[in-house]
């Protein structure tokens, strides 16, 4: 049975962020099934990336690289802005069996 990772929230791909804020990412594990049955106490790696070369993180980071999903499937990062503006990246996520779920992230002071 395929294995798939969903984006939680915030909700979308999109993510506006201001400088220096931050902000938790939300992931869900689960079967590509009717049920949807989670996938309970899984690692689901997170990493910032780049996907062009146009894009910079500057020294936006993530709070820790993996974590194990709860009762619900859920795995969970928290992303903290950069203090400066017109940065995009990317924060992916990845785990076993299961296409990579990318957030796109854009840091702005508006």
């Amino acid at each position: 049975m395929a294995r798939v990772l969903e984006i939680l929230e915030p909700p979308g791909q999109q993510i506006g962020l201001k400088t220096g804020q931050t902000v938790t990412l939300r992931v869900r594990y689960h079967l590509d099934d009717p049920a949807q049955d989670v996938l309970r106490g899984q690692q689901v790696a997170f990493s910032i990336v780049t996907p062009s070369k146009d894009d910079d993180p500057g020294d936006s980071t993530i709070d820790h690289d993996s974590d194990s999903t709860d009762d619900g499937g859920i795995a969970t990062v928290d992303l903290t802005a950069a203090d400066q503006e017109g940065l995009s990246f990317g924060v992916q996520a990845s785990a076993p069996g299961a296409a990579n779920v990318v957030f796109d992230v854009t840091v702005s002071n508006h």
